[in-house]
């Protein structure tokens, strides 16, 4: 997204069940519930600072 970023300290919490920026609203289970469906295919969930704003990085293992 180009939007405001998430600060490094905030990144891993994100990942956490609740987790709940400081300036956001909601359950906090969109990532959290995102990178556990990613582990349960083998793959990974990571943000990744950008400027403006933080890349997600879904990645899937390839089934031949």
């Amino acid at each position: 997204d180009d939007g405001e970023g998430v600060n490094e300290d905030e990144r891993a919490l994100l990942f956490e069940a609740f987790a709940e920026r400081r300036s956001r609203t909601g359950l906090g289970m969109g990532l959290w519930l995102a990178r556990r469906l990613a582990e349960l295919h083998h793959g990974t969930l990571t943000l990744e600072p950008r400027t403006p704003g933080t890349r997600q990085r879904l990645t899937l293992p390839v089934q031949r």
